[in-house]
């Protein structure tokens, strides 16, 4: 497990964080410590609530609660954590209580990445998808309306294949 942990210690993609019981950070990986520096110099012994959007404590605190009901086992979440900018940023965390040689939970370890920009991304796909629907959906609805016109009219009887939008 530590030669798996060490590998995240140098990391520039991804943030490795562990916390006591109490929610207070023990250790944070340079690349959190590089993103999210705007926020404290030294997190060491400072409660994670300094970090997490204030809406989003409650996924954390339901996330731990798994963990230490379930040790071993890996829960995730989507958490937004505070900006520069007075906005945030996107976050998916990969939590996982480790315990003590008595199985007792000792501290939560958790993995994360910023997903900000996927996210950023897909709002602007969607709103795109949406203004293309919106745009041609009158030029559909209008050969529907023409094809349905013909039809009830019987012109080109003939050729059947006319009215079939396949």
């Amino acid at each position: 497990m530590e030669k798996f942990i060490s590998f995240f210690e140098d990391s520039r993609s991804f943030y490795l964080i562990k916390t006591d019981m109490l929610g207070r950070y023990t250790y944070v990986n340079q690349f959190f410590k590089d993103k999210f520096g705007h926020i404290s110099s030294n997190f060491i012994g400072t409660d994670i609530s300094n970090t997490v959007y204030e809406e989003d404590l409650h996924k954390c605190n339901e996330t731990v609660i798994k963990c230490v009901q379930n040790p071993g086992r890996v829960y995730s979440t989507l958490i937004r954590k505070p900006a520069p900018d007075q906005t945030f940023y996107w976050t998916y965390w990969e939590f996982q209580c480790i315990t003590n040689d008595l199985d007792e939970a000792q501290e939560i370890i958790c993995f994360g990445t910023d997903f900000t920009e996927l996210i950023k991304h897909s709002d602007i796909i969607r709103q795109y998808a949406f203004q293309t629907a919106h745009h041609i959906r009158k030029p559909i609805s209008e050969i529907s309306r023409l094809l349905k016109e013909i039809k009830e009219k019987n012109i080109g009887q003939e050729d059947e294949s006319v009215y079939k939008m396949e």
